[in-house]
């Protein structure tokens, strides 16, 4: 049986000032799977791309975290970009959400493999 993962996402679009197209994305909830699922430059601040399975393990949520272990990436619910052309804005939201779905997706496969239990008994076990 597939584990239910699922991801929303809100997705505000801007426009600040003339040639400036601004995209604001936060999750609003999650089945199965962290919030923080966007990526930042920890020097920088800025937004660096969605998370993928190994992004989810790796790399720790919050940017003061990442700072003081000196780790490049954090991850983080919510966040923008910018950009001066309306084609980019577009594109970046269309892109975002596929690869929202892409880790939904991934991280599914994860929690098939990984979640559930069992019962080890060590007394009847053949293995050692």
């Amino acid at each position: 049986m597939s584990t239910p993962v699922d991801i929303k996402a809100l997705f505000t679009r801007e426009i600040p000032q003339v040639n400036l197209y601004r995209v604001k994305f936060e999750i609003i909830d999650t089945v199965n799977i962290d919030f923080s699922v966007f990526m930042f430059d920890t020097e920088t601040g800025r937004f660096s791309h969605v998370a993928m399975v190994y992004d989810l393990e790796m790399f720790p949520v919050g940017r003061e975290l990442a700072a003081y272990n000196n780790i490049p990436y954090f991850r983080w619910h919510s966040g923008y970009v910018e950009y001066n052309e309306l084609s980019q804005a577009v594109y970046f939201e269309a892109l975002t959400k596929t690869r929202l779905k892409t880790l939904s997706n991934l991280w599914s496969r994860v929690t098939d493999v990984f979640t559930g239990s069992t019962v080890y008994d060590a007394a009847s076990s053949t293995r050692g």
